[in-house]
């Protein structure tokens, strides 16, 4: 009978613990499903042993099983490990831009590609890069877990690598998750390569 009335509430109070999960943690991890198990089982024992099924309480809880399946669902989907999707492609995304700004640049500096990198369209990229890698960094932490986290707290990492001279230049972006860099340079190449331009002004001919 204990066994029966722990499968009982066992489904629905595998449902709140994982809500309550969600509240503080977002993405998938290999320990956080059998934890999440192990403290629902427990739970449900508990109540096995201490709730009183009452008419109005058991119709509440068989609504609620009626339900869980379909929430079940939903809120595990939501438990996943997908937080480094669009990330890689928003930053090559950002370094493939600078082309058309380096085009400009180079008119409006009578053909001259000099000081490029210290332009504020690389500070603005390298400021915006910054973001998107801290908002990847802490996309997995729930809206609790956010509130102790400050966006002054973490210092911006440098991500662009940008060299230049009058007659070209090269920008490249580490793409984290990739493992790749993305590089644009003055002859209008745009490549993703296992290799870095290092500090020359032109990006690998070979990926």
């Amino acid at each position: 009978m204990r066994l029966l009335r722990t499968l009982f509430f066992l489904p629905p109070t595998t449902v709140i613990v994982i809500l309550i999960t969600r509240l503080f943690y977002l993405c998938h991890a290999e320990i956080l499903l059998p934890l999440i198990l192990i403290v629902s089982i427990g739970i449900s024992y508990y109540l096995s042993i201490t709730v009183t099924l009452t008419t109005t309480l058991s119709r509440f809880v068989w609504f609620l099983l009626f339900l869980t399946p379909l929430i079940f669902f939903i809120l595990l989907a939501s438990l996943s490990d997908a937080r480094n999707i669009g990330l890689d492609g928003s930053l090559a995304a950002k370094v493939q831009q600078l082309q058309t700004v380096a085009k400009d640049y180079f008119q409006r500096t009578g053909n001259s590609y000099e000081s490029f990198c210290d332009s504020s369209a690389l500070a603005n990229t390298t400021l915006s890069a910054n973001d998107l890698l801290w908002k990847d960094k802490n996309k997995c932490f729930g809206p609790i877990l956010k509130l102790f986290i400050h966006r002054e707290d973490t210092p911006n990492i440098p991500v662009l690598n940008c060299h230049d001279s009058k007659t070209s230049y090269a920008v490249e972006m580490y793409l984290p998750n990739w493992k790749l860099y993305q590089c644009i340079d003055g002859t209008g190449v745009s490549i993703r390569s296992k290799q870095s331009i290092g500090a020359t002004t032109s990006c690998p001919s070979e990926y």
